[in-house]
């Protein structure tokens, strides 16, 4: 039995153990297979003989002890369920790709599930091969910048410097990954998502604080352990875990602050204590600790306190008030002891600088930064730290002047806001993860002339339709660019939210006091849509993708709107906005203005070319079921 190869441009024989088939794949110049499955205009398209199965009689119950491929074999790719385990591989020179993504469990891709191929102990390749090398069973490119394949047996893997990329395999088996950084402190590309959560990292001491920063999003969802080089083999249980952008030890002692600007610290149920430095660097800005919940107190360290002059510790018992009053004595530090107070379902703290709300309680739709207490209402200073945490129900927030800043994720998960209004005029702190895990969050506009970010690059992305715009004034300081600014000329003097009756609009508010501009629209209305008579323009995605909220059309009051000259670009796209539409006299709709308004039938400009209408060649485009547009009549001058 034969095949036909590309080299040595003959038949060879090839034991009937092996099924070999052509598969085809993009390949650069270096021979590495190319990830993109479509067209890669940077590589060849290559038609390589792919070995996809193997049924020698060593095999038993879908393993082989040592699997030696052929030479003239090009690709080794197991496709077919069950896939296949061996102890050892052999490569020869001819194979310039090999899966090895090991196989998959139901949890890691079911639609993968039990299919490639699983190097329990190493990887062999033969010399001069093009593409691979390895080192310990360890598979290598030649020039061994890229780690790509990694046997599943290995508990321990060392990654050495000017490794610049590890590719793990489902179901590895590394409870220690050592990490080297190149020259310039680069560590290299992991793909942490296959480690095991149980999984520590070891890293150089000097470079500790440079790989927590860099990692931090997947050391904090993983939970992983970090470990500096010079403690591994002080003690298995040594090492930080990263949580919510505090280093804790791992008996859950906080060690460090990893955020780059801290106001305000809740600490949780399960801390043990709070070492001495824990919050060095932070003394101009720490003003508020919380202690946990669960009215136990934690160990705090002599000298954890020092130089925090503004410093107020709130206390949920009366346990945790006689301690900390007791640690002040004893430690001669300067700081407040307050109670958490609570009244039908919130919780706040009163403090030098106002109220801090804490929690709120179930089921409020619209929030404009008051609250009740036993002396009446409120108006909280600052949202602290998860206030809203999940509130499903919230849609609206409107934040008074008084309000001077969001905590740490304190609308995490409010998955139907979807408007925020800050009417700050000067300082506003935005806390990181304030707004994240808000889904259908359409706006936040901003009237604060300085904004404090924690996150220098701060942006949000909802879903497909409900792109978060964001809007600051004119001069303001402090934001970032994903906020936009009008320039002085478009004489945008604040922001304000206006009810529309089927939603609430984003606008911008001249300086005469008009809401002029609008801005952004809710994701739902209830059927009729009535914007201020003062409306001049409706900007840039203004309403696209908003939607009835059973699904049906709505509808817009345009006939009242008089002075509306101008529908900006997909102002309305993907939007349910619907039946028959009578647009003002003087119009212009920019391109895509309409696109994709299925629930259009018809649509009328009362003008036509000649008496102001300007209509972009795609305002209406992919209108399916839009059955007719209508002009006004011509002038005698455009007759």
């Amino acid at each position: 039995m034969g095949r036909h190869v590309l080299e040595p441009a003959n038949r060879v024989a090839l034991d009937d153990a092996y099924q070999v088939e052509v598969f085809t794949h993009w390949i650069k110049s270096n021979y590495e297979v190319s990830a993109n499955t479509e067209v890669d205009y940077g590589a060849s398209y290559a038609y390589l003989q792919t070995l996809t199965n193997y049924n020698g009689s060593d095999k038993a119950d879908d393993h082989v002890y040592r699997l030696t491929v052929p030479q003239y074999i090009q690709a080794v790719e197991f496709v077919y369920h069950m896939g296949m385990t061996v102890n050892y591989i052999d490569l020869p020179s001819s194979v310039i790709y090999i899966d090895t993504n090991g196989i998959p469990s139901i949890d890691d891709d079911w639609l993968l599930y039990d299919i490639g191929l699983n190097v329990v102990d190493g990887y062999n390749v033969a010399e001069g091969n093009p593409r691979y090398t390895s080192d310990d069973g360890i598979l290598y490119n030649l020039d061994k910048t890229e780690m790509l394949g990694v046997p599943t047996g290995k508990t321990e893997l060392t990654v050495k410097s000017g490794v610049k990329k590890v590719v793990l395999p489902y179901q590895n088996k590394i409870k220690t990954l050592l990490l080297e950084p190149d020259e310039n402190g680069v560590f290299p590309e992991v793909n942490y998502a296959r480690l095991r959560s149980d999984c520590r990292i070891v890293v150089p001491d000097e470079y500790l604080s440079q790989y927590l920063s860099a990692e931090s999003d997947i050391l904090q969802r993983r939970g992983f352990v970090v470990v500096p080089k010079s403690s591994l083999d002080q003690s298995e249980d040594g090492g930080y875990i990263l949580r919510d952008g505090f280093l804790y030890t791992t008996d859950y002692r906080l060690h460090q602050i990893m955020r780059n600007s801290v106001h305000f610290v809740a600490l949780s149920d399960d801390i043990k204590g709070v070492e001495a430095a824990a919050f060095v660097g932070f003394e101009d800005e720490l003003s508020v600790i919380m202690l946990p919940k669960s009215g136990e107190v934690p160990d705090f360290d002599v000298g954890c306190f020092d130089g925090l002059e503004k410093l107020t510790v709130a206390c949920y018992s009366e346990k945790q008030r006689a301690a900390m009053e007791q640690y002040a004595k004893s430690s001669y530090c300067n700081i407040r002891i307050r109670m958490v107070e609570e009244y039908e379902g919130y919780s706040y703290l009163d403090t030098d600088g106002g109220p801090i709300l804490l929690s709120v309680p179930d089921g409020i739709e619209y929030f404009d930064g008051t609250f009740l207490t036993p002396d009446g209402t409120k108006t909280a200073a600052t949202i602290g730290d998860r206030a809203f945490l999940d509130s499903w129900a919230l849609k609206w927030v409107v934040l008074p002047e008084e309000t001077k800043g969001v905590g740490f994720e304190s609308f995490k998960g409010s998955y139907n806001l979807q408007g925020v209004l800050i009417k700050a005029k000067d300082a506003f702190l935005i806390s990181d993860g304030a707004f994240d895990e808000c889904s259908t969050l359409r706006f936040v506009g901003s009237n604060a002339q300085k904004c404090l970010l924690e996150d220098p690059d701060f942006s949000l992305k909802a879903d497909e339709y409900a792109d978060t715009f964001l809007y600051c004034l004119s001069g303001s300081e402090g934001y970032n660019i994903n906020w936009t600014q009008f320039v002085p000329e478009a004489d945008i003097a604040s922001y304000d939210i206006v009810d529309c009756g089927g939603t609430k609009v984003l606008y911008g508010v001249g300086s005469d006091g008009d809401e002029w501009l609008a801005l952004r629209a809710g994701f739902t209305v209830d059927g009729e849509v009535k914007l201020p008579d003062s409306t001049l323009e409706i900007f840039c995605c203004a309403f696209m993708g908003t939607r009835d909220a059973d699904y049906d059309f709505f509808t817009v009051n345009f006939d009242e709107l008089k002075s509306l000259g101008w529908i900006d670009q997909m102002a309305f796209r993907d939007s349910y906005l619907g039946k028959d539409v009578v647009l003002p006299a003087d119009i212009t709709a920019a391109s895509k203005a309409f696109f994709n308004c299925d629930k259009l039938e018809s649509i009328v400009f009362p003008g036509n070319a000649f008496d102001g209408v300007n209509i972009s060649d795609e305002a209406l485009s992919d209108c399916n079921n839009l059955g007719s547009v209508t002009f006004g009549p011509m002038n005698s001058e455009g007759a």
